[in-house]
């Protein structure tokens, strides 16, 4: 159904009563991603829709925090066009990526080969580099919130949101993420800081090398945490990626993490 906007606390660039909903783009435990078209421009964005933000006092605060927060612009980071809330829900009008995260790209083309997965992960580690140059980092790096669009660039989305919204949905600061992919600083509920964004580029391009999950996608959630704080990764076909890729891959996913991001 296509569904004209309308709204209250709007603080956008781009006219909401002008933009209709196309789909669904994706759903998550908290909320949905849809695809929307502005009818005055015919320019397609992406509406991240956040439910069960009730705390009227918080709302504007909120707003402007992530309004600051997507401030750092950058060609690798998703553009970011305004927020508003309706109905108790928070909204954020983002770019579209026309080709989508890097999880529906794998599970449609299977394992990237290395000479592609170099070229997103210059651009993943560029825009997690500008990221961290303006003091913040992404908190929630996997494969669905890393996006793709048809002129070749990798965006990131998502970043540091989950740190936003941690006090109006009482959120536990290290579970705010998906766990699979938490570094073992996290699983571990101790502080984190930008390394576990760099370890969750490690899982993220093996699981792309490999076309699955490293740790196996039937383990227990007790399995999986035991094998991110106690199994070295998988290694790579060496037929298909270079001893350079493999062991760029162990720095990402070392158990004992430096702050810095790998340049090898």
């Amino acid at each position: 159904m296509i569904t004209p906007y309308s709204t209250q606390h709007a603080q956008c660039s781009v006219d909401i009563d002008n933009l209709e909903t196309l789909g669904l783009l994706g759903r998550g435990c908290s909320g949905t991603v849809l695809k929307a078209i502005d009818r005055s421009t015919n320019t397609l964005y992406a509406i991240k829709t956040v439910h069960n933000v009730y705390d009227r006092a918080q709302r504007r605060q909120i707003l402007t925090e992530i309004q600051t927060l997507y401030s750092v612009a950058t060609p690798w980071l998703v553009d970011f066009y305004g927020a508003f809330f309706k109905d108790h829900a928070l909204s954020l009008i983002l770019q579209y990526c026309d080709r989508g995260s890097l999880d529906a790209l794998v599970r449609q083309h299977g394992a990237i080969p290395e000479r592609i997965l170099a070229h997103m992960t210059y651009q993943i580690l560029s825009g997690l580099q500008h990221l961290k140059e303006a003091r913040h980092f992404h908190r929630d790096i996997k494969p669905q919130n890393i996006l793709v669009t048809s002129d070749g660039y990798v965006k990131l989305t998502d970043f540091g949101l989950a740190r936003e919204l941690t006090g109006t949905f009482d959120m536990a600061q290290t579970f705010v993420g998906t766990f699979k992919y938490m570094s073992p600083e996290r699983v571990q509920n101790e502080p984190y800081d930008f390394s576990s964004d760099i370890w969750g580029v490690g899982l993220v391009l093996l699981e792309c090398a490999l076309a699955a999950y490293p740790y196996g996608e039937c383990g227990s959630y007790i399995d999986v945490v035991q094998s991110i704080l106690e199994s070295p990764p998988p290694a790579l076909p060496t037929d298909a990626f270079s001893t350079e890729f493999q062991d760029f891959l162990n720095d990402c996913l070392r158990k004992d993490m430096e702050s810095d991001v790998p340049t090898k």
